[in-house]
């Protein structure tokens, strides 16, 4: 910086001076020894979906329409998120159902096996083979309790989101 010209000063009140005369030390824009500046800042801050009304005007006055536009925007996209959360509701639904007629059939096939094990090996203790016969109807009916065991014992899982702890039988506190 040159030594004639001084640092640039910005000018106090509300009116601009012309740039010669804000510029100038001592000039009439060039704040006087002892006298204060205060510079005050504000923020505007919004949240949600949809601007305070007063924005909205101004986004009118700037683009005709833009506000309407902003309006109708708002109602269609929440319209397609209701539609989105109804389907994915649906289809879940679908998945529930589906899931529970596999397990209905799963377990009435699981049935047919067992009880053909355990009439098989009966069928073979009786025609000259007991010892054949006790192992395939005792493995027969361990398979049986053992997949009931292991159902009932994963319904007594507590699957809590706030809870970590996912041991059967978990006490709460």
């Amino acid at each position: 910086m040159h030594p004639k010209n001084p640092p640039k000063k910005l000018p106090q009140g509300s009116r601009p001076l012309p740039p010669d005369s804000v510029y100038e030390a001592g000039g009439p824009g060039a704040p006087r020894e002892g006298s204060e500046m205060q510079v005050s800042a504000y923020s505007q801050k919004f949240s949600g979906p949809l601007p305070p009304p007063e924005i909205l005007r101004e986004y009118d006055a700037i683009v005709p329409g833009a506000a309407k536009d902003i309006i109708e925007s708002f109602i269609k996209e929440g319209e397609h998120r209701r539609a989105l959360q109804t389907r994915e509701t649906t289809m879940c639904e679908q998945w529930a159902r589906a899931d529970v007629g596999l397990q209905k059939v799963g377990q009435i096939l699981g049935f047919v096996i067992a009880i053909s094990g355990v009439v098989g090996g009966l069928y073979v203790a009786a025609t000259g083979a007991p010892a054949a016969g006790t192992v395939v109807s005792s493995a027969s009916l361990a398979a049986i309790v053992i997949a009931f065991l292991r159902q009932r014992n994963t319904k007594n899982i507590n699957f809590d989101d706030d809870k970590a702890d996912t041991k059967p039988n978990a006490k709460k506190e």
